[in-house]
């Protein structure tokens, strides 16, 4: 594994954990104990959304599983009527940016991410 793809590997596992963490290990669909954080609008190919914990909802494997079989449109209404912050910063998004990320970036991100988890006091391994 090239250094690229451990601090790739190294933010899934810390925005992972702030997702679940942002959603207190519920399903943010049903309410149920979750398991699987999911991007809810970018998927992990964008890779300036990646790893914005506001792009992340936590779904147990049931919703998530139906999440993907409808394309997410359940998703979005559950978006749209119960996590508004989520769903205005959708709205304020003015342009899609699908370049990739530099080295500098994601060292940048990497430690934002790191920062975060600590202010949390979440434990990553």
């Amino acid at each position: 594994m090239d250094n690229t793809s451990k601090i790739e590997h190294r933010l899934d596992q810390l925005w992972s954990a702030i997702v679940a963490h942002n959603f207190d290990q519920r399903c943010a669909v049903c309410g149920k104990p979750g398991c699987d954080p999911h991007h809810w609008v970018f998927s992990r190919s964008i890779h300036k959304y990646r790893w914005c914990p506001t792009n992340g909802i936590y779904l147990c494997r049931l919703c998530h599983n139906e999440t993907h079989a409808d394309n997410g449109d359940n998703l979005l209404s559950v978006i749209e009527q119960h996590y508004p912050a989520m769903w205005r910063w959708f709205n304020e998004l003015h342009q899609l940016d699908v370049q990739p990320i530099t080295i500098t970036g994601l060292l940048f991100l990497l430690e934002s991410l790191e920062t975060t988890v600590k202010a949390l006091g979440i434990n990553v391994k």
